[in-house]
């Protein structure tokens, strides 16, 4: 997929599409004001894209006091990592099962250059993204891509941008006004680090710079897919604390399995594989993000644990687990990354 030059993109050595293709934009070199990004480590150089045409909830709300009040009927405390720490048990061993890719999102992002625009705010930015997350969306947007018949690298950017935008969420999630945790992945919460008014701008940020990252692709599909994703999760979470009674898999199907659909689907965008051709690939995004809400609420007993019963809820995850195998088994392509994500997943709890 060719890639769009924005104004101001330098075409000589240094930016622009030249050699490896690494944006330096007039923003990642400081003339203005955005909040974008750009990577600059030649360890991420990217493939010519020229030949792939084909191309959380309210404060202290229901959610949180029946978590709160599970534990103290059990004789325990609430777990210190909160959320996060608990979503790092659901996602522990998934590392494995794309070493390659891994590694690559990973350079990805340690070569994003914040503007000079935002000043002190990238500290508290990059605080948020270098915080031990598995990676999984953005791995998954790689192998999708590279399954459909374009090279990791092409879809780079649009993996990148999609792990902004999940980290972005994480730090509005962690906010007082919504599920007001102060760890995340074993460590301080952005609010916690740095105050509420930074954790809010600092979020704000990373979704802009992830939409630039989305925008330098020539087909609209890419930056069309991030933000009907991003507008989704943002619906889901607002359910969460307008709704107590809200059916929990319109609200897991917004909030969790609408970045998970967009690790699909960014990749398919980038390989721009023909749309008679996706059906299978959306249903396993449909079922794979609802198998993910479902391994991390018997984890946390929560969510549909609290509705309809562990037991129940394990008898659902199976079907689930199921019938995400099916249609992987259903995509004429090699798969194999995507099955290792899921039976990674479903292991946590022995579906």
């Amino acid at each position: 997929m060719r890639r769009k030059r924005p104004p101001g993109w330098s075409t000589g050595s240094s930016g622009g599409f030249s050699g490896k293709g690494r944006p330096h934009d007039d923003i990642a070199r400081g003339a203005g004001t955005g909040g974008g990004a750009a990577r600059t480590d030649a360890g991420t150089g990217r493939c010519d894209r020229g030949r792939w045409r084909r191309g959380r909830r309210g404060g202290r709300h229901s959610r949180c006091a029946r978590r709160d009040r599970g534990a103290r009927e059990k004789g325990r405390s609430r777990d210190p990592a909160g959320p996060a720490g608990r979503r790092s048990r659901l996602l522990r061993g998934v590392v494995h099962a794309s070493d390659a890719l891994r590694d690559l999102v990973e350079r990805g992002l340690a070569g994003l250059e914040w503007a000079h625009g935002t000043g002190g705010l990238g500290v508290s930015m990059r605080y948020a993204l270098d915080g031990g997350g598995k990676r999984i969306r953005p791995i998954m947007c790689l192998a999708t891509a590279e399954a459909a018949g374009a090279p990791p690298r092409a879809a780079l950017d649009a993996a990148l941008a999609l792990e902004l935008v999940h980290t972005f969420s994480l730090i509005h999630d962690d906010l007082p006004a919504l599920d007001n945790d102060d760890e995340r992945r074993g460590r301080a919460t952005v609010h916690r680090a740095f105050g509420e008014g930074v954790a809010l701008l600092a979020g704000d940020a990373l979704l802009v710079a992830a939409l630039r990252l989305a925008a330098t692709y020539e087909d609209p599909a890419v930056i069309r897919v991030l933000a009907d994703a991003t507008a989704g999760m943002i619906g889901g979470q607002y359910l969460d604390i307008t709704d107590p009674d809200v059916d929990p898999a319109l609200l897991h199907r917004l909030k969790t399995g609408r970045l998970f659909g967009a690790a699909i689907g960014l990749g398919l965008a980038v390989a721009g594989l023909d749309e008679s051709e996706q059906t299978p690939w959306h249903a396993f995004a449909d079922d794979f993000g609802l198998l993910f809400q479902i391994v991390d609420d018997l984890l946390d007993d929560d969510g549909y644990v609290a509705r309809i019963g562990s037991d129940a809820t394990r008898a659902l995850g199976a079907v689930t687990l199921g019938r995400a195998r099916v249609n992987l088994d259903g995509i004429e392509a090699d798969t194999s990354v995507l099955r290792e994500i899921v039976e990674a997943v479903a292991s946590r709890i022995r579906l």
